[in-house]
């Protein structure tokens, strides 16, 4: 799948939830990030989540014919590998960073992607006969900061699940997924910390030529968002929550679906 907009979102959601997280004038109060998400953020968030949906809705023909080109690992070197003891296309993938002289940031990320082909018999080793789909996406990060304001770590998830179902003219797309951020801060005098949450869901049909007709949904603490998509270029969404209220439109990236490969 894609990687710039799950790369976008998490990027939005880290520097926020610290920029929260540090902002707390009374040391003794503990900050809740989602107490402290304005409607505003949340629904940033959600558009954003909502575009890597969108993303990840697009790249399916490909990942389901068994074209890894572009859906495969969300940014990782590399493409799966058939492991046959699972009957899956699996990648693991994993790397440490560090930044600065002696060191003033550090973590590691990792990835891991999971994707089986099966029929009413079974997986299948490619989508040659497959009537079913699955793909599952976990990508993580931990990162520790040193310096003379104080220290702090940041830690996030992100996973996704579809299942993707073979039909007449194209597919269809059953996606759930989410999302945890946490940071947390001290600097001698108090610590505080902040969390994020978010969820996602998409039942989608993708037809040769056409664009997408379904609904999705993504949720950021009290504050929801949920999206049409009647077959035009554009998904049509509302969001929703306390004493707020929007609508607007995301567009979509329409196309043909391809035929299966042999990936042996």
């Amino acid at each position: 799948m894609r990687n710039a907009r799950t790369t976008l979102l998490i990027t939005t959601l880290a520097v926020a939830i610290w920029g929260a997280g540090c902002s707390s004038d009374d040391p003794a109060e503990p900050m809740d990030g989602l107490a402290h998400v304005s409607p505003v953020e949340a629904e940033e968030y959600a558009v954003i989540a909502l575009g890597m949906v969108n993303d990840m809705a697009t790249d399916v023909p490909e990942m389901a014919t068994g074209s890894f080109a572009t859906a495969k690992s969300l940014g990782a070197a590399g493409e799966p590998d058939w492991d046959a003891e699972q009957q899956a296309w699996v990648l693991d993938y994993s790397q440490q960073f560090s930044e600065g002289d002696p060191a003033v940031a550090w973590g590691e990320t990792t990835i891991h992607v999971w994707v089986q082909f099966r029929n009413t018999e079974g997986p299948l080793p490619t989508a040659l006969g497959a009537t079913v789909c699955e793909y599952r996406a976990v990508s993580g990060m931990t990162m520790h900061t040193q310096s003379e304001e104080g220290s702090g770590n940041l830690a996030y998830d992100l996973a996704t699940t579809m299942i993707v179902a073979y039909v007449d003219g194209g597919y269809t797309v059953v996606g759930t997924g989410g999302s945890t951020v946490e940071a947390d801060f001290t600097d001698g005098q108090r610590s505080e910390n902040v969390r994020v949450t978010m969820e996602w869901n998409a039942d989608l049909a993708l037809m040769a030529g056409s664009c997408p007709t379904g609904t999705a949904d993504v949720t950021v603490g009290q504050y929801r968002l949920d999206a049409v998509y009647d077959g035009s270029s554009t998904a049509q969404w509302t969001f929703t929550g306390p004493d707020y209220h929007a609508t607007g439109t995301e567009p979509l990236e329409c196309g043909a679906v391809g035929m299966p490969v042999d990936l042996w």
